[in-house]
């Protein structure tokens, strides 16, 4: 009697899901986030939206990025390549002016230094942690996400150089997800300079104006293994 329940139950899940029509109709004209990745759905088609400037414009005028998840992306097809082609990109000699001095990353793990319009690669999180805390106080002391043509688009150079001192702390391991957002979710946390709104077990980065005003409740600190574990979402716009 229990098997047949089960079964007469995962049909009537099936038979209610929704179709990639329901979810075009219902996400047409919005803009979706999943993880760092923007998109604008027009037509039951996903535009990406590759410039970080544009996205914090988006943030800042209070548009709503909608988090979804896999099965969105899937429903809903990319559009052609042809159409993507059509937006406005930026020149590499307007981005390497732009990036000089900062810290990207286009997939959350592997960090470069962009220094005379070339990426350098981290070979490792401590070396990155070593030049965070040098003299040299860089122009991008934040890590700067960019899209993919961005990042291809910046030549890459000679890894930065790493000393490996006498008693190397241990390697910083990623937690599972919802073990990195336990006691988070819904809360303001604070890592090194940076403030981020954990929601949906993803963390967005919170806007300098919204930290400065005093109006948060920013008591807890994220250590460096939920900081790796959260997946990053587009910076969102915080309210009161």
């Amino acid at each position: 009697m229990q098997l047949r329940t089960l079964v007469v139950l995962v049909i009537f899940l099936l038979s209610v899901a929704a179709t990639p029509e329901d979810l075009c109709r219902k996400y047409e004209g919005a803009y979706i986030s999943y993880y760092q990745h923007v998109f604008l759905v027009k037509e039951c088609q996903r535009h990406a939206v590759s410039s970080q400037e544009k996205i914090n414009a988006l943030t800042s005028s209070g548009t709503n990025l909608q988090a979804v998840g896999a099965e969105v992306i899937r429903s809903i097809p990319l559009a052609d390549a042809r159409e993507q082609k059509k937006q406005k990109t930026t020149s590499p000699q307007k981005l390497c002016r732009s990036l000089q001095g900062h810290y990207i990353t286009h997939s959350f793990v592997d960090i470069y230094y962009v220094d005379n319009c070339q990426k350098h690669l981290f070979p490792n999180w401590e070396a990155y942690q070593q030049h965070l805390r040098s003299g040299s106080k860089p122009a991008g002391a934040s890590l700067t996400s960019v899209s993919w043509q961005e990042f291809k688009a910046i030549k890459t150079g000679k890894d930065m150089p790493f000393r490996q001192r006498e008693a190397a702390p241990p390697a910083v391991d990623v937690i599972p997800i919802d073990e990195a957002c336990r006691e988070l979710e819904g809360k303001y946390a604070s890592y090194y300079s940076k403030v981020y709104h954990i929601k949906n077990c993803h963390r967005h980065l919170v806007p300098e104006s919204a930290v400065r005003s005093g109006k948060l409740d920013i008591s807890r600190e994220l250590t460096s293994e939920q900081w790796l574990s959260l997946p990053a979402a587009a910076p969102t716009k915080t309210t009161d």
